[in-house]
């Protein structure tokens, strides 16, 4: 996936697995997504990519795509809203950080 290894992330047990894990998912969308492979954007920048009114037709439904795969993985459905998510999701990472402390 184009990640580095800096000290930080090798000092730390969560961080390699969770790098593990998003290398495992990058791979799989590769698979899944054939046409990612071909660079099609290329030299378009991330603000080129992600403006609301541009974004490309194949990115956007890649997105969409992910989006609801991970929401039914986190709470069975899809979120009502943006806010529902962030409240998920804050909920999440709270609960994380208990648990690391």
């Amino acid at each position: 996936a184009g990640i580095t290894t800096v000290r930080q992330i090798r000092d730390s047990t969560v961080d390699i697995h969770a790098t593990g894990r998003l290398n495992k998912l990058y791979v799989q969308l590769l698979k899944d997504n054939e046409e990612w492979q071909e660079e099609a954007h290329f030299p378009a920048t991330i603000a080129d990519l992600y403006h609301p009114e541009t974004m490309p037709g194949n990115l956007r439904r890649a997105h969409e795509r992910n989006d609801e795969t991970l929401e039914r993985i986190f709470i069975g459905r899809r979120f009502r809203n943006d806010t529902e998510r962030l409240e998920v999701l804050f909920k999440m990472y709270s609960k994380m950080k208990r648990g690391a402390a």
